[in-house]
């Protein structure tokens, strides 16, 4: 056998920690300037507004499909947010690299609502139990958004990093795309 029983649980893991924050990262350190955000504010005002309209057709039709909370919260996550991230992000980089940084910021608002109310309220809440600050908090220390947030950083201040780490996050990120 040239691979072990748990490769599947281990590339996973790299693909979810790893590549995904290195497109991420990448992108984000490359194209977050004032410039860029300044015209791309729009997509986010739309992004929005589509979330907004898919969040509350998903609690209406997850409502007349079930009474049961638990499969109704399932419903609800399931008909609000389509599956457009990790692979997403890899399948929109591979055919459209240059519109790669306006999708990342077209799945902002999404990826926030998810990590705010979509998983932790909808996924996994104890029924009856209000999550605090720290556990929304807790919700957005995940690869991810820290790739984000470090991209952004990075990106509006302009620092400049030593080219063997931005050879490393480059190369990370294009392991999502082979």
């Amino acid at each position: 056998m040239i691979f072990s029983l748990d490769a599947s649980v281990v590339l996973a893991k790299l693909e979810n920690t790893i590549f995904v924050s290195g497109l991420i990262l990448g992108t984000f350190i490359t194209n977050f300037t004032v410039e860029r955000i300044s015209s791309a504010w729009k997509l986010l005002l739309i992004s929005s507004g589509i979330g907004a309209v898919a969040i509350a057709f998903a609690i209406v039709a997850s409502r007349l499909i079930t009474k049961d909370r638990y499969i109704r919260n399932i419903y609800t996550y399931g008909l609000s947010f389509a599956n457009f991230g990790f692979m997403g992000n890899a399948v929109v980089k591979g055919l459209f690299p240059e519109t790669f940084f306006e999708y990342l910021l077209f799945t902002l608002p999404l990826w926030i609502i998810i990590y705010v109310w979509g998983v932790p309220v909808l996924l996994i809440s104890d029924s009856g139990k209000k999550n605090t600050a720290k556990d929304t908090l807790k919700a957005f220390l995940n690869p991810m958004f820290i790739s984000v947030f470090l991209g952004v950083l990075i990106g509006l201040l302009n620092l400049k990093l030593p080219d063997f780490i931005l050879s490393i996050i480059t190369v990370s990120g294009e392991c999502m795309l082979r």
